[in-house]
């Protein structure tokens, strides 16, 4: 009997809400799929979505690094900090991933700043030059 309680947790926790989403999934396809054939079969005439162009984000690679240059600074800190904490022993296993939360944090923000600063050269490079969007 004590074996089956892990069983089911793990049952309970993972494996249930991936059969759902999947059931409701597949019953939003086919709502979707059973409608269009309604409408088709009354004549009605169907309209194509509207794709609009997604933005991409120029700075994608600046972000990414200076969020890892932030958690790595984190991570060493939190390191070096560790052993000069005195009495730490109730905590101290959460100073590593907490000082890589502040500093991967600190990486967005810095990214944050930088890249309004890049948009905001490029908007006045695009308007010297007369270009519009």
């Amino acid at each position: 009997m004590d074996e089956i309680i892990p069983i089911l947790g793990i049952l309970g926790v993972i494996v249930l809400p991936v059969i759902a989403a999947f059931i409701i999934g597949i019953q939003l396809i086919s709502s979707k799929h059973r409608e269009r054939i309604a409408m088709i079969e009354r004549g009605i005439a169907l309209q194509e979505p509207e794709k609009r162009e997604k933005k991409t984000n120029r700075y994608a690679t600046l972000r990414n690094g200076l969020f890892m240059i932030g958690l790595s600074a984190g991570i060493i800190c939190g390191i070096f900090m560790a052993p000069v904490l005195p009495d730490a022993s109730s905590w101290e296993y959460f100073l590593i991933p907490t000082m890589a939360i502040l500093c991967g944090g600190a990486g967005f923000v810095i990214y944050f700043f930088l890249s309004r600063k890049m948009q905001l050269k490029e908007k006045e490079e695009d308007r010297q030059s007369g270009f519009t969007e």
